[in-house]
């Protein structure tokens, strides 16, 4: 309507160069002769009514744009692919004892997600040319918080930890009525966390300053590596005592490796221990998995005992720094 009016010369105005568009005059061919029609009438309307065509200055409309369809989509594809990877059937395996947890790779994940046919075809929407395994690679990696300490902050990250998990045991000795006057007074103004106490960015977005945990996966790392096709991950919707089971089956499954090499069991020991307090003492009202803390205590014993660790060691761990630069040729 406006377009009309600046070809007749009847409005001088610079919207259309500004917008890089050109104005269209002419009623188009395509429409439905209804809508033409309608379009027709109200366009002499506005050249019969003065009033009209003030309302249909440049000044008095806003712009109609919106974010172009290929640039909508693909977060919207994304969230419903990580809910998909959230169907809790996948983290859950039939045993003579009832329901238990299990972590998963990315590998196995992939596997069972390929014979859901929702997914798969929104998955071919997301990466028309990727393989699933790579679609999960992407969709995983930035989604999932380690849970091994040591894994997830720098050195500050780890002394504030530290003074919480001091407050934490008060509370859980007030909780069992026991008496704390030695250890009370710890200090009011307790530390906030901040981006610069993650190792990485991903971590702080899910964690905030206050360390809560909002992420929808866990992984069971040993090293600062990116994610990988055989890294084990678990769902972040298990409960404390089913969280503690799975990293206990792994432990249990890796058992032949660890013998040989008992560091390579710290990060699973690491990750197991920081479990234990927050575990009940006999379940928490789930019938399965037995989160009785006692059995887990023993097994956890029994394991660093068996591959000749101590609690000590267990705390003292810390991954090796990643290396940094090309890697040296060999020269032949």
């Amino acid at each position: 309507m406006l377009a009309r009016r600046v070809a007749t010369g009847e409005v001088t105005t610079q919207w259309f160069t500004h917008q890089s568009t050109t104005p269209v005059t002419d009623l188009p061919q395509h429409w439905p002769p209804a809508y033409r029609e309608l379009v027709r009438r109200r366009v002499n309307a506005i050249e019969q009514n003065a009033s009209l065509g003030l309302l249909e200055q440049p000044e008095y409309k806003r712009r109609w744009w919106v974010q172009p369809w290929e640039t909508r989509i693909g977060p919207i594809l994304r969230q419903r692919l990580l809910d998909h990877c959230e169907a809790s059937q996948l983290w859950y395996e039939s045993s003579p004892a009832g329901r238990r947890p299990v972590a998963r790779t990315v590998r196995q994940l992939a596997e069972l997600l390929c014979g859901n046919e929702d997914f798969t075809t929104l998955a071919t929407l997301y990466a028309p040319a990727a393989v699933m395994s790579v679609v999960l690679l992407d969709l995983l990696a930035d989604e999932r918080v380690p849970q091994a300490a040591p894994l997830r902050y720098k050195t500050s990250g780890l002394a504030k930890r530290r003074d919480w998990e001091k407050v934490w045991e008060v509370q859980r000795r007030e909780d069992a009525e026991e008496s704390v006057a030695d250890v009370r007074h710890v200090g009011p103004d307790l530390p906030r966390f901040t981006s610069g106490d993650f190792l990485r960015p991903s971590y702080w977005r899910h964690r905030g300053k206050f360390d809560v945990p909002n992420e929808r996966f866990v992984s069971f790392a040993s090293s600062f590596s990116p994610l990988s096709p055989t890294t084990p991950i678990g769902w972040a919707g298990w409960t404390t005592d089913e969280r503690a089971v799975a990293v206990l089956d792994l432990l249990e499954a890796d058992s032949h490796a660890h013998a040989q090499s008992p560091e390579s069991a710290l990060p699973l020991l690491r990750a197991f221990a920081e479990l234990l307090p927050w575990t009940t003492a006999h379940g928490d009202g789930h019938a399965e998995p037995s989160g009785d803390r006692e059995l887990l205590q023993r097994a956890y014993s029994g394991h660093i005992t068996r591959l000749g660790l101590s609690a000590v060691d267990v705390d003292s761990w810390r991954p090796p720094a990643p290396r940094r630069g090309r890697p040296r040729k060999i020269v032949r």
